[in-house]
């Protein structure tokens, strides 16, 4: 009976702090997506706004080439232009193939580094042209990684610290009621009152052991008129047997 009792608040505490956790999990892992999701989207907002910028740049520069050299040494990016025809007219890249004409952003990979590509187009007096700036984001992939990582094995131990506190504080909160399945398991119709102690009961368990002692009140009191009927009647018919028994022996 011990070990039901105990299993009995184990279980109750094990499954409270597993269905916290599961909630507290969700949560976490759906702020930790939302943050990366938006790390990810302001990065590729703030390169496409910079892209911009040089396209506009380019687009009142006097010297065309020399100012792209001048925007690859100061913004550490690669520039390709083109004609509107596709003709290269300067590639300080290298060679890359566009996936197609009408995506605007595309990422590539060239000497094991990660690089996104925006394209833009360059309106000037001696003619249209297409720009596509390159930025090397290995840096920044690898600095989201490793805060990915810190923030699960961060958010791993948080969890555990309230799995194990959580699963204590429920132990806690279950204690009367373990308390009262050891009760209720020693109540026999020897000692029918028995009843459960209501001081270390709270809240609901409180109003849960005062209606069961009520409920052995009434089961007491009905089985002590059960025995007093019995032992009436069994001296109503002790008389009458007798004289039965006394006229059988005269006969």
């Amino acid at each position: 009976r011990k070990w039901v009792s105990k299993k009995i608040g184990f279980s109750m505490g094990l499954r409270l702090s597993v269905s916290y956790i599961k909630m507290v999990a969700d949560v976490f892992l759906s702020c930790l997506i939302l943050i990366l999701i938006v790390y990810i989207l302001f990065n590729t907002f703030l390169f496409i706004y910079n892209s911009k910028m040089i396209a506009d740049e380019l687009s009142t520069a006097e010297k065309l080439n020399e100012s792209i050299y001048n925007i690859v040494i100061q913004h550490d990016t690669g520039i390709a232009l083109e004609d509107m025809n596709g003709l290269s007219i300067l590639n300080t890249f290298g060679e890359f193939e566009l996936p197609h004409e009408k995506i605007p952003v595309w990422f590539y990979q060239k000497n094991g580094s990660i690089y996104i590509m925006t394209k833009n187009y360059i309106i000037r007096q001696d003619g249209n042209y297409q720009i596509f700036v390159f930025k090397d984001i290995t840096l920044k992939l690898i600095e989201m990684g490793v805060l990915f990582v810190s923030a699960l094995i961060m958010g791993g131990l948080s969890l555990l610290t309230i799995f194990f506190k959580g699963n204590s504080t429920a132990k806690d909160a279950l204690k009367p009621l373990a308390e009262m399945t050891k009760m209720t398991g020693e109540i026999r119709a020897q000692n029918l009152n028995l009843r459960l102690n209501v001081t270390n009961a709270k809240d609901e368990l409180k109003e849960l052991v005062i209606t069961f002692n009520n409920m052995m009140d009434r089961i007491e009191a009905a089985y002590n008129k059960q025995n007093q009927f019995v032992s009436d009647a069994s001296h109503e018919l002790r008389t009458p047997i007798s004289v039965i028994q006394g006229y059988a022996r005269m006969l």
